[in-house]
């Protein structure tokens, strides 16, 4: 095992002045470094990538990206406000690239019938299953990504529009003892 590495674990290299940090995997010299330190194109790609439909966790498995916990520093960091920025607009792409996955699942019919040997074609339900649970997930993550867009809309409307003139403080009291008689009298 190579000096100043413990078996299994990353080591990090000495950054030089005006250069990212970057974090060495354990294994032979030589390999492919992985960047730690904030890099404005790398947040670019990252953010592509997740306007594509790539789930940020896939990304960071991706060896020549940063790890999920420095991608989440990033968005932590007060200094980073553009990157945020972009990230939740990457988020909000990825929205509308799941709900064209949805339509692509939905018209997709080439596995809805498959051969039965003794009936000829059957309807697939196993697979038209998977389809819907694949749709009802999709259609889930959209809604919570962009709710305004995507979610539930519920609509709240008046059936009754009463217009009314201002009351005078008086007339308001008046008002108030004839309700609070009729309803002690039972009328109302």
């Amino acid at each position: 095992m190579a000096k100043g590495r413990v078996a299994g674990k990353p080591r990090r290299s000495a950054a030089e002045p005006g250069r990212a940090l970057l974090v060495l995997p354990a294994g032979a010299e030589g390999e492919q470094a992985r960047p730690a330190g904030y890099c404005p194109e790398t947040a670019e790609r990252i953010c592509e990538r997740i306007a594509d439909g790539e789930s940020l966790r896939s990304i960071c498995s991706d060896e020549t990206m940063p790890g999920l916990a420095t991608v989440r520093q990033w968005l932590a960091d007060p200094a980073k406000k553009s990157f945020r920025l972009r990230y939740a607009d990457a988020r909000e792409a990825l929205a509308d690239t799941i709900f064209e996955e949805i339509r692509e699942i939905a018209d997709d019919a080439e596995r809805d019938l498959r051969d039965d040997p003794k009936r000829g074609p059957v309807v697939n339900g196993e697979h038209l299953q998977r389809a819907k649970l694949r749709i009802d997930a999709r259609k889930w993550m959209a809604a919570k990504l962009a709710p305004k867009k995507y979610g539930d809309k519920i609509a709240a409307r008046a059936e009754k529009v009463v217009e009314h003139e201002p009351l005078s403080p008086d007339a308001a009291r008046e008002k108030i003892r004839l309700y609070l008689e009729r309803r002690k009298s039972g009328a109302e």
